[in-house]
């Protein structure tokens, strides 16, 4: 065994072994003092160590090496057995030498070996046995084998592990009265003690653990299984966690230290495509990823399937990764008491178990006791600091104070969302997670969390700032919270005080300001401005009522006269809307506005609110722009789209900075009437416009000169380069094509290539020595720069993307899949799943900067909305958004339009630059972890509250922000899937049915972590079993035509099942009722049976149960509502005869239906008999039931929300379009109506 060259003999000067030791370096040698004393011919072991050196050799050794020792460390024995260990520091290192591993003594019964020196066997015995234990002296008790005696000569020898060949302890005496058959050894915790520089640390400190750490690893004993069940399964395995939650050590420690020749792969998230570099691997794979960054790349179902999400430890697996290295390591250990107060301090902090190694591998180190995890994380976080310029340090500060939170005692930590931080930004927090200050992606969440509470409480560069801006926080804070109630309760609004501070701090702070919280305080202005109103109007009537009679018949005939009149203009207000909507919706949005404010309760004002909304919900701000208004505009936008021009025949507009609030527009400088802008350098430096007869001129916007002129021939195109350097210019030459390279700074130009064909057009690839060339009949070809000659082919079907760097195609072999590949080589950069759309004959584009592909959801000009499909090029990154059908980014036909960057578009009617950045409400395909898993569209289904979506499919159900939006929390369905899932807004909870092989059941989850909540099992059935209602007590389900009551608490059947046929059921919230239509009739049912039979006309329509109101869709077209349980029809309305669903009621308890065949939602006042609503929707729209004041409406791939408060619709219309009237609408005004600009409250 190669651990045998590190035992040494200790000899007398003139050669002669007296004894052993073993090298615990290859300079440094442990033996018994009274080894040594015998050696230098000392009669007792003097408390001073010798001075004299002493004769050491090594005789495993080749050649047996000889060396000279002095004592480091001397302990001599003490009365109680203690002691008796010298340290010698050898003259020179052993050669080549393994120095053994120490561990602490192994069970009873665990086999040794040791090798001694006696007199007469100088070249070495070898001596086996069994362990005892630890005796009263604290000596470990050897138990010798028939054959072997241990005796002189055996002292200092290391005693061996037989199977591991670690050292257990130094031979150190025998039992004379044995005969040699009982020995004793000094443990690893005598020896190593006097020698901490050779101890190993348990803890790995600021590292990773690796596969050499195995048996150090504790903690992740059911993760490491899960990993290797799936790495077995797929020949993959991708571990995702948050920073810092252990990802990298369970990949090394867990997994390849079993595995070691697995490929591995850290940070796949960061990989250009994961799943295409996967695929093509040959050997089993072990990656990680950061778990907020995998969710929005792991749609495909391949990837989910190898995918181990991991968290934290609990307080059990955590006290074990404490207590337990330092336990099966000599050396130090860490007791319970202090294991307890560490686990305690750690627990719930995002970073606690990184901090935690930290502070545990110090303490270690230091060989001090461990501090406390909060000044770990104080003092990592004072280190990070200052690695941190000041550009970065000013960067970092507002990212610190959105880690926290404002409480009633004070702040604590909080979570920083990071959907919408700039680069700068993610790169500082990517350094501060790197360095454990921060913890991101903890849970598969998309937020930054401190690291730890003492940061907050404790670290000066935030508490310093918390100190300062303390006040505004706190305010903050509550403004949010008290916005997210509001969204749930539109009449929770501010008021008196609590407004005027909000209205400070908004105009102070607009930037700071949350934009629910913005939305919150305009809400609350308008809200105070009808009070106002109201308030005007008591006070007029308290003081009619103090006038004459006479006076008071005259009053009141004025006050109905102009009621009547602010009538009479919404419904005229509210037509002409109507009709300039589709064709002006600038116009027709403000007349709306007007009607609204005219007569609120006018139906004819509000439908043209609601179709308002429809049509500018999609539009988050509208920028005037000269020259817009001719239809012959364009936008040429740079690949970033923050640079753009609007290029009109008889104007040349430069718009920059489009993502600010406060766009900039400049005029290109010294432009000819036939000259105009062809394109913008990537970042916007460079604007290279062309003249009529070919000439090409460049603006370079860091000058004040006019565009100067390229030298050279007439061009026919010119394209810039990715780089945004140079141009690539193509003209005649001769019977020919000439291809220039021109330097956009120098203006110098060069020819790159002369082509044999004419009429050529050049394009850039990403390889410099590579062109794409188009003919003038469309073919393409890659040709070599410098010869000319074709090196490759571009598919015929193929668009051209980022300047000619990507080719993109539709692959219909095997699946329909878009195929982005380099124009240069073409290989394969990326593949983009088009879901059950597909992508063969489906409307697509490239925009006009070439960095997205656009596909159309349906046919164009089919709806005032047209959903579409963004491809990110090159990535793939997929998203979904709706743009008006008139938009620019759509093609006005058939043919292919000037598309900008789909955010951006103009209205050439009325001169405006659209930006269409923000969807109001829900957009679950906004973030990428969405995807629509078959040609069925999954339900959108509601939370317990409104900022909560879930999303189930056939592998599991996403809980959602609904607002972010961002995954909140996943749960992965059985083999087979659910056969019905319910969210229960009263418990909050996500239920659904596993027909699992040892019996259906109803499993229930809370929101929106999916923690389960326990189970209901239910008797086997022939349907599927549907879950109807969970209420506060009850659960209710159906199957095989029967009701059954459970109880919320026991989840026993609270009565025997109740038979009530298949016709179409609906429950009340509480689950204690459930109507179900029979023919002829709709029974009520509860526990104890049938409660009542109500007598219809139909069988066909919806139904909505609440706790004392049941609203049904009965023949021939009627919505009824009827008294429960009496059944007595207290109002009746008739209804669309395509109406069959009551979605729910809204804020004022109105009922809203749906109707199918015109796409409608109507809004009722069933009382008055009318309706009070109509909002149009698009073609393909699935609506789910109102919850939280809004709707949910989904259409495969893209979902959304509205309000049913009209006010909400005038608020959103308010936001997006605040102008006065033009001079055209003030004409149509009718007599009496105010011309101040509709959404100012000054007039009320």
């Amino acid at each position: 065994m190669e651990q045998h060259g590190a035992v040494a003999r200790v000899c007398t000067a003139d050669g002669v072994a007296v004894g052993a030791g073993v090298l615990l370096t290859p300079s440094l040698l442990a033996t018994c003092a009274h080894v040594v004393a015998t050696a230098l011919g000392h009669d007792a072991v003097a408390d001073e160590a010798p001075d004299d050196g002493v004769r050491i050799d090594l005789p495993f050794l080749p050649g047996t090496p000889s060396r000279s020792g002095r004592i480091r460390r001397w302990a001599p024995p003490t009365a109680d057995g203690g002691g008796d260990i010298a340290l010698l520091d050898l003259d020179a290192p052993a050669p080549a030498v393994v120095v053994p591993e120490w561990t602490r003594p192994r069970p009873w019964g665990t086999a040794f070996r040791v090798v001694g020196f006696p007199v007469g066997r100088e070249d070495g015995v070898w001596a086996e046995g069994r362990l005892r234990a630890v005796q009263g002296s604290g000596w470990l008790q050897l138990a010798v084998d028939d054959g072997s005696t241990i005796g002189p000569g055996f002292s200092g020898a290391p005693v061996l592990d037989a199977t591991t060949g670690t050292v257990l302890g130094l031979a150190v005496t025998d039992d004379r009265l044995s005969r040699g058959r009982t020995a004793y050894a000094l443990t690893a915790d005598d020896v190593l003690p006097l020698a901490p520089e050779v101890l190993a640390n348990p803890f790995p400190g600021a590292r990773a653990f690796t596969a050499e750490d195995h048996d150090l690893f504790v903690g992740r004993e059911e993760e490491t299984a899960r990993c290797r069940e799936v790495l077995a399964e797929h020949g993959v395995v991708v571990i995702a966690a948050g920073s810092g939650q252990g990802a990298t050590s369970l990949l090394q420690a867990g997994l390849r230290a079993a595995a070691p020749d697995v490929v591995i792969a850290d940070r796949l998230d960061l990989h250009p495509d994961p799943a295409a570099w996967l695929r093509e691997q040959t050997r089993p794979v072990v990656g990680t990823a950061r778990a907020d960054r995998w969710q929005r790349i792991a749609g495909d179902p391949a990837l989910q399937a190898v995918t181990v999400t991991i968290d934290g430890l609990d307080r059990e697996r955590l006290r074990r990764a404490v207590l337990e290295p330092a336990a099966s390591r000599p050396g130090p250990t860490v007791d319970a008491a202090t294991a307890a107060r560490l686990v305690d301090d750690a627990a719930d902090a995002p970073g606690g178990l990184a901090l935690l190694q930290r502070l545990l591998h110090r303490s270690v180190e230091d060989g001090t006791p461990p501090g406390d995890v909060g000044a770990a994380a104080v003092a990592v976080a004072d280190a990070a600091w200052a690695d941190l310029d000041e550009a970065n340090r000013a960067v970092a500060r507002p990212l610190l104070l959105g880690l926290v939170r404002a409480h009633d005692d004070g702040f604590g930590p909080g979570e920083l969302p990071l959907d919408g931080l700039d680069d700068a930004r993610h790169a500082v927090l990517e350094t501060l997670a790197a360095a454990r200050v921060v913890t991101i992606g903890r849970g598969g969440r998309p937020v930054a969390e401190p690291a730890h509470r003492a940061l907050v409480d404790r670290w000066s560069p935030l508490a310093d700032q918390l100190a300062a801006d303390g006040p505004f926080l706190r305010w903050h804070d509550e403004a949010r919270a008290r916005a997210r109630t509001w969204r749930r309760d539109p009449t929770v609004v501010l008021r008196a005080e609590a407004l005027e501070q909000a209205e400070e701090h908004v105009e102070n702070r607009a930037a700071d300001v949350d934009g629910t919280v913005h939305a919150l305080v305009a809400a609350s202005r308008d809200r105070r401005a009808r009070e106002r109103r109201r308030r005007l109007v008591l006070i007029a009537v308290l003081l009619v009522l103090v006038l004459t009679t006479g006076l008071l018949t005259v009053s009141v005939s004025r006050v109905r006269l102009a009621a009547a009149r602010a009538t009479h203009n919404a419904e005229t207000l509210g037509a002409l809307s109507l009709a300039a909507l589709p064709g002006d919706p600038s116009s027709g949005t403000q007349l709306a506005l007007a009607a609204y404010r005219s007569d609120p309760s006018d139906v004819t004002a509000r439908n043209a609110l609601a179709r308002a909304y429809v049509e500018r919900r999609l539009t988050t701000s509208t920028m005037p722009v000269a020259g817009a208004d001719d239809p012959a505009a364009v936008l040429v936008p740079d690949p970033e789209a923050e640079d753009t021009m609007v290029v009109a025949p008889g104007s040349a507009l430069f718009v920059y900075r489009l993502y600010s609030p406060t766009p900039v527009f400049e005029t290109v400088p010294g432009r000819d009437a036939d000259t105009r802008p062809v394109s913008v350098s990537d970042g916007g430096r460079f604007v290279v416009l062309r003249t009529d007869t070919g000439a090409v001129r460049v603006w370079d916007r860091n000058t004040t000169t006019p565009p100067r002129f390229v030298p050279g021939s007439a061009v026919a195109s010119v394209v810039a380069t990715p780089d945004g350097t140079h141009l690539l210019a193509t003209g005649p030459d001769g019977s020919g094509t000439l291809v220039s390279r021109v330097d956009l700074e120098a203006l110098t130009s060069t020819v790159v290539a002369r082509l044999p064909e004419a009429g050529d057009t050049a394009a850039p690839t990403a390889d410099p020595t590579r062109l794409l060339i188009t003919t003038p009949d469309g073919a393409r070809t890659v040709r070599d720069a410098t010869t000319g000659a074709v090196v490759g082919a571009v598919p015929t079907d193929a668009g051209v993307g980022l300047q000619g760097t990507v080719t993109v195609r539709c692959d219909t072999d095997p699946d329909e899949t878009v195929v982005v590949a380099d124009t240069a080589t073409g290989a394969v950069r990326t593949r983009v799943p088009t879901g059950p759309h597909g992508c063969a004959g489906r409307p697509a584009m490239i925009t006009a900067e070439g960095a997205h592909l656009v596909w159309l959801e349906g046919a164009p000009g089919t709806s005032a909305t047209q959903p579409i499909q963004v491809v990110d090029l090159p990535d793939g990154r997929r998203r979904a958004a709706w743009v008006p059908s008139a938009s620019a980014v759509m093609p006005p036909s058939a043919a292919v339009g000037i598309p900008v960057n789909p955010r951006f578009d103009i209205r050439h009617g009325q001169g405006e630059l659209i930006d269409h950045g923000q969807v109001d409400g829900l957009n679950l395909l906004d973030s990428p972890t969405f995807r629509a898993p078959s040609a069925t569209p999954p339900p959108v289904l509601k939370g317990p509250v409104d900022a909560i979506a879930v999303v189930p499919d056939a592998t599991g159900a996403t809980a959602f922000d609904a607002f972010g939006p961002r995954a909140l929390g996943r749960l992965d369905a059985p083999p087979g899937g659910w056969s019905s899932v319910l969210v229960s807004p009263t418990a909050g909870s996500f239920l659904a049915v596993d027909r699992a092989p040892t019996g259906p059941r109803i499993d229930e989850y809370d929101l929106p972590r999916f923690r389960p909540l326990g189970s209901y099992p239910l008797p086997p059935s022939h349907d599927p079993p549907v879950v109807l209602a969970r209420g506060g007590d009850d659960l209710v389900d159906r199957a095989d035509g029967a009701l059954t009551w459970f109880s919320a608490t026991s989840h026993r059947p609270l009565a025997p099942p109740v038979p009530v046929g298949t016709g179409a059921a609906a429950a009340s919230p509480d689950a204690s009722q459930v109507a179900v239509r029979e023919p002829g009739a709709i029974g009520l049912f509860s526990p104890g049976g049938i409660v009542a039979s109500f007598p219809t006309t139909g069988a066909a329509g919806g139904m909505l149960l609440e706790a004392n109101r049941l609203l049904s869709v009965d023949d021939p077209g009627d919505l009824v509502a009827r008294a429960v349980p009496s059944g007595a029809v207290t109002a009746r309305v008739p209804v669309p005869t395509g109406t069959g669903a009551v979605l729910g009621v809204d804020g004022a308890d109105r009922p809203v239906t749906w109707d199918a065949t015109l796409f409608r939602l109507a809004i009722w006042d069933v009382a008055a008999g009318r309706q009070v609503a109509d909002v149009p929707l698009p073609p393909g729209v699935a609506p789910r039931p109102v919850a939280g004041g809004r709707i949910e409406l989904d259409e495969g791939d893209v979902a959304f929300s509205i309000p049913t408060d009209a006010d909400l619709w005038r608020v959103r219309l308010c936001q997006t379009q605040n102008r006065d009237f033009s001079a055209t609408e003030r004409t149509e005004l009718p007599s009496g109506t105010s011309e101040v600009r509709p959404c100012s409250l000054a007039d009320e």
